[in-house]
């Protein structure tokens, strides 16, 4: 029996790539790239997801409840559980029938799990396998082995302040702790503090203090509403929306030596007495900021429902975004995630990518759950006064829909595979205090991530409901290479 058809011709391909990799020979795709090694591992695998009969999404367990929330990181679940208090770590990878249980943590409210990161690299020996980094509220940060659970090491921080939250910065392997924003209760007090937050960053070649950088109110001002430190650079979020850029490598230039107690943890050892010249500073609507380092652009709003593309060397404004669709929320503009300076128009029923060439936005990709509504508040003929002012209408009249088709996004940056899932959100035909909010996942879109071809269509068909009252429920997918969630 002789096969024919693009089926026989992905097995061709596969085989064709499975033969260069055994070889050690570099394979040159119909894109005109050429793979080898673990590029070419993963090339396979796009394959074989792509193949539409021969292999399968299969349901690996029953679906899981819980009260709290259910994190996914690393092939790793991660789920909070009011009743015991305490954070389960379920492994996806570790079994392709069921997902095991690994191990389970305390997050008691005098030792909460505020936020963690997992890293796992060859820079160091240290992780060569995965290491799950955990910021407590105590005040300590802790090292554990992600498989065992088993703690590794534990290093305190400062006194009782507390850190919420642990970003991690690839090129200079860092790993930065942010504080909570220090309140004054009450300002009149002779004694107040200077300080309003704190940051401490860990060199990860090994795992040791670096720097503890002391945010102070008399340096970044009484309109200073928060500070954010990444790759090298101090952003200061002030009133009436502005965003400022400082450099951060000077100060860290004059870094006192690292010195530490059992008791206290790490003293600062950096001062920033004065900001110095301001690299950027922009105007955004909710402190929204977006930039891209490669295509020398960054995206600011001008209102709610408008984003703004601009090009860092000039300032100039390249295009303009508005949200297609007036229902619940407003598009929302950012950079995609793979690096290639593309950008994600996401409204709640409409996706749109852009690409930018010769300093020109072009659409290159756009899917549409349905027509497009016309806004309540339109009218089909503008009317003005007599001194020339536009009239605008106000509708009283609002008409609920009782069924919204919605979309969710999500992209795998290493199989360049652009993933959209169908939700259809009804309302129940029950009393308005006894409704019930029914969301039908129908099916999952996969889409090649440089040419944008379907690959395949999978049905779900899973239905979930919740009370109307229920504000933190949301549908999420989560691709990571062969596993979907």
């Amino acid at each position: 029996m002789v096969e024919n058809g693009p089926e026989r011709r992905k097995k061709d391909r596969l085989q064709n790539v499975l033969f260069h990799r055994s070889a050690g020979i570099k394979y040159t795709t119909n894109q005109g790239d050429r793979l080898r090694g673990r590029l070419c591992d993963l090339y396979a695998l796009k394959l074989i997801i792509s193949s539409t009969e021969t292999r399968t999404f299969k349901k690996m367990t029953d679906t899981l409840v819980n009260q709290g929330d259910i994190l996914y990181d690393y092939g790793k679940l991660f789920i909070k559980s009011r009743s015991t208090k305490s954070i389960e770590c379920q492994s996806v990878l570790e079994n392709i029938r069921e997902i095991k249980k690994l191990w389970t943590l305390p997050s008691t409210p005098s030792n909460r799990w505020e936020d963690h990161t997992i890293i796992q690299s060859d820079i160091h020996s240290d992780y060569f396998h995965p290491n799950l980094f955990v910021l407590r509220s105590t005040s300590n940060l802790e090292r554990y082995d992600l498989k065992s659970g088993r703690l590794l090491s534990t290093f305190k921080l400062y006194k009782d302040v507390k850190f919420t939250e642990i970003t991690t910065d690839d090129d200079r392997n860092w790993l930065v702790l942010k504080s909570s924003k220090h309140i004054q209760k009450n300002p009149s007090q002779s004694n107040k503090s200077d300080v309003l937050m704190r940051y401490v960053i860990f060199d990860l070649l090994p795992l040791q203090y670096k720097y503890h950088i002391t945010i102070k109110r008399s340096v970044f001002g009484a309109s200073c509403r928060d500070v954010l430190i990444a790759n090298g650079i101090i952003m200061v979020l002030r009133q009436k929306n502005v965003i400022e850029c400082y450099s951060l490598m000077p100060f860290l230039e004059h870094a006192k030596e690292v010195e530490t107690s059992k008791v206290d943890g790490f003293y600062p050892n950096v001062d920033v007495d004065e900001l110095g010249p301001c690299l950027l500073s922009a105007t955004s609507h909710q402190h929204y900021l977006a930039i891209n380092e490669g295509q020398w652009g960054y995206i600011k709003k001008d209102r709610d429902n408008q984003c703004q593309l601009i090009d860092l060397k000039t300032g100039h404004c390249i295009n303009q975004f508005k949200s297609t669709r007036y229902h619940i929320e407003p598009d929302q503009v950012f950079f995609l995630e793979d690096n290639s300076g593309r950008l994600v128009q996401f409204g709640n029923s409409c996706i749109k990518l852009f690409a930018r060439k010769d300093n020109r936005l072009q659409e290159i990709f756009c899917y549409h759950s349905r027509k497009e509504p016309p806004h309540p508040n339109s009218s089909t003929k503008d009317e003005f006064s007599r001194s020339g002012r536009k009239i605008r209408r106000i509708s009283t009249e609002f008409a609920l829909e009782t069924e919204t088709i919605s979309v969710k996004y999500d992209y795998e940056d290493e199989l360049d595979i652009l993933g959209l899932l169908i939700v259809v959100d009804q309302l129940s035909d029950q009393e308005e205090r006894n409704q019930t909010l029914i969301s039908c996942i129908q099916e999952a879109r996969l889409y090649d991530g440089k040419t944008f071809e379907l690959l395949r269509v999978i049905p779900i068909n899973f239905t979930a409901v919740r009370p109307c009252t229920d504000i933190n429920g949301f549908v999420q997918l989560c691709l990571d290479r062969d596993i979907m969630i």
